[in-house]
Parts: structure tokens; sequence; C-alpha cells
């Protein structure tokens, strides 16, 4: 704009709901819609709400607003279909990232479902020589809607618990230092919130 300011940018959807949009975002997919043929009825529509998660860096040019590097993710997902009888199923997804730009929380809604909200915990390495930070250590599904923050999760309404040991650690929270996987194991009971595990698999290594 005259003068150097700049003015917010919005892209709006079929349903009428409004986005900010930003330079991040640039080329990523709002909407698609797909029809039955050129004159045919609509038969599937996937929104996807992206959203910086994080500005991992910014630089100054003189003359120009700030340039920042930026991590995205989707964190609104709706996936609509058309029903031949009319109306439509929906599956509404929703993710929030940590600071890193990884999942840790994903909630699934919709149509004849129940709600429910996967948590996702990562084991890290950030050692010289390691930087360790994709190990995904558990995975918790409980039906309930997710909580503001990871690890509030009602513990009965727990549906599954998978986790994942590396590097011949026993312990959740070792720092891997390989990433390799050696062990699963999965919760086979809940009793209202008490968990009992067992070992799903186990897994070694040649030497590198």
């Amino acid at each position: 704009l005259p003068g150097g300011g700049t003015a917010a940018a919005t892209v709006q959807d079929s349903l009428g709901d409004k986005f900010t949009d930003s330079d991040a975002l640039a080329g990523l997919p709002l909407e698609v819609q797909t029809f039955n043929g050129s004159t045919g009825a609509q038969l599937t529509d996937k929104i996807t709400e992206q959203s910086v998660v994080q500005v991992t860096a910014n630089e100054t040019v003189p003359g120009l607003p700030t340039v920042q590097a930026s991590m995205t993710g989707v964190t609104t997902e709706r996936d609509f279909t058309d029903l031949p009888g009319g109306g439509q199923d929906e599956l509404t997804t929703q993710t929030t990232y940590d600071s890193d730009g990884r999942p840790v929380l994903v909630q699934k809604s919709g149509t004849g479902i129940p709600t429910t909200c996967t948590q996702t915990t990562y084991d890290d390495n950030t050692s010289a020589g390691v930087w360790i930070r994709d190990a995904a250590s558990e995975t918790i599904v409980a039906q309930q809607s997710c909580p503001s923050s990871a690890g509030a999760l009602t513990a009965s309404d727990i549906v599954s618990d998978t986790r994942t040991h590396y590097d011949g650690n026993n312990s959740l929270t070792a720092p891997p230092t390989a990433g390799n996987p050696t062990m699963e194991t999965e919760a086979v009971s809940n009793d209202d919130g008490t968990l009992t595990f067992a070992t799903q698999w186990t897994k070694t290594y040649d030497p590198s």
C-alpha cells in the first residue's frame, strides 16, 4: 500500500466462512469440491484451514515488511460427503501442534461417529550430532473431546494406548540415540482408568 502500509487479505469458502490469509500460506488450497461431471451435483467437499504454527526466523529487509520463515499446519479440516437421498455426512478433524510444529492433539468428530482425541508424545534427543525430534513414544486415543493442552485426557475414556521404546531403552523418556524402535507395548484392558499393557513386538538391529 502507499506509504509502506499493509492490508489484511481474507479468503471465503463456499459456506461463507472467511479466513485470514498470509504469505506463509501462499499456494495452499482452502477448498476442493468434486462434482459429478461438469454440470452434475456436488459429490464431496473438503475445506482445509491452514495456520502458521510457529515463526522460526525473521529477517529485516529495508523498505519492505519483515520477512519471516514459518512452519504451517492444517488446524481444521472439514470433509463433506453428499448423500444420494439428500443431506451430507461431515467429518471434522482439528489438530493442535507443539512449538516444534508436531501434532500433539487430533480431535475427530462427525456424523454418526463418537468424538475421539488422539494425543501423541515424543521422545527427543537434541544432543549435538544426534538431534532426534520425530520419535513418537506414546499415542493415546480417548473417546472424548480434546482438552486445551496435551496431558489432560480422562483415563477412563482411553480406548487405546500404544507405547514405543527406542534403542533398547525400557523407559519411554530415555533419549533415543539412533531412533530405532525396539519394543512396542499396547494397553489390552482399561479398568476404569487403570490400563494393563502387553508387549506386542520387540526388534533388534544389526550393528551399523
